[in-house]
């Protein structure tokens, strides 16, 4: 299970692999472990998503902020 996480990972970092396909393989899974790779490697992505937003939202208010100054 780890290594199996691990590649997709992998894959998730590397821009190769799409929150949403993350969710439709976890859907093609039939095994009870493959599944439980898939909700873990979606729930990463989804904090990577948000942290992602975040880091976006602080560039931006910086930004206006050295225009305000």
């Amino acid at each position: 299970m780890k290594k199996l996480l691990k590649k997709l990972l992998k894959e998730f970092e590397d821009n190769k692999l799409s929150l949403d396909e993350i969710e439709a393989l976890r859907f093609a899974e039939e095994g009870s472990v493959e599944k439980k790779v898939f909700w873990e490697l979606q729930e990463i992505a989804r904090q990577k998503k948000d942290a992602d937003d975040f880091f976006q939202q602080m560039k931006y208010q910086k930004k206006l902020f050295k225009e305000e100054s």
